[in-house]
């Protein structure tokens, strides 16, 4: 009788169970998929912003491939790792703290056009 026994009621949520049998069938984006939550972290967006004013001059920008790609061929990185990488972070803490990021980047910018 699927009157008297509703399946997601509160005691049986249908959501992690169906969010199982989505990951199992690779139908969910791991890019997306928060993998824990924490509480803000001191600083994290200015050191990711300095991580990214270090290693961004060693990437140019390929439009043969539209990806980031390293200029010498002796350098150990990737752009797209990189960036793909630096999203994940910033996925895990408050959306916050990307603005933050993003407003250090934009300020560093500043700074840089008006040398």
């Amino acid at each position: 009788d699927p009157e008297a026994h509703r399946y997601p009621n509160g005691r049986k949520p249908i959501l992690p169970e169906l969010t199982k049998y989505l990951d199992n069938c690779g139908m969910s984006n791991p890019y997306t998929q928060i993998y824990i939550t924490t509480e803000p972290i001191t600083h994290l967006t200015f050191i990711l912003a300095l991580f990214v004013i270090t290693f961004l001059p060693r990437f140019a920008y390929d439009p043969q491939i539209d990806c980031l790609v390293v200029r010498r061929k002796e350098d150990p990185m990737d752009g797209a790792p990189f960036i793909i990488g630096l999203v994940t972070i910033l996925k895990q803490f408050h959306s916050q703290q990307k603005d933050v990021f993003v407003a250090y980047l934009c300020q560093y910018c500043r700074v840089v056009m008006n040398e």
